[in-house]
């Protein structure tokens, strides 16, 4: 996932920095996805996605970051934490996700 994730952001010192807060928060990340879905296999995958969307919008990253680097961490909680309670809606919704 981290190849993918860096493959969307621009500039080596902004991929280093990318580096750093995944293996920082890879495992944060499971942990919370993990307490919310208790499935290994969605907790990876909200894991993931969150890592994906950050990707994604990392000039949001950026502006966070400069602000105050503490707030990086509730930011990127919050984000797996929406991702699990989502598909957990989605689960109650359609019937059980499958696990691969």
């Amino acid at each position: 996932m981290l190849g993918v994730c860096l493959l969307l952001i621009d500039g080596e010192e902004e991929k280093e920095l990318f580096r750093e807060f995944y293996w920082r928060y890879e495992k944060k990340l499971y942990a919370v996805a993990l307490n919310i879905l208790h499935s290994p296999a969605l907790a990876e995958e909200a894991e993931s996605e969150a890592f994906l969307r950050v990707a994604q919008h990392f000039e949001k990253f950026l502006n966070i970051y400069r602000k105050s680097r503490q707030e990086i961490g509730p930011w990127a909680v919050t984000i797996v934490k929406n991702i699990s309670l989502d598909m957990l809606e989605k689960e109650k919704r359609y019937g059980a996700l499958p696990e691969e």
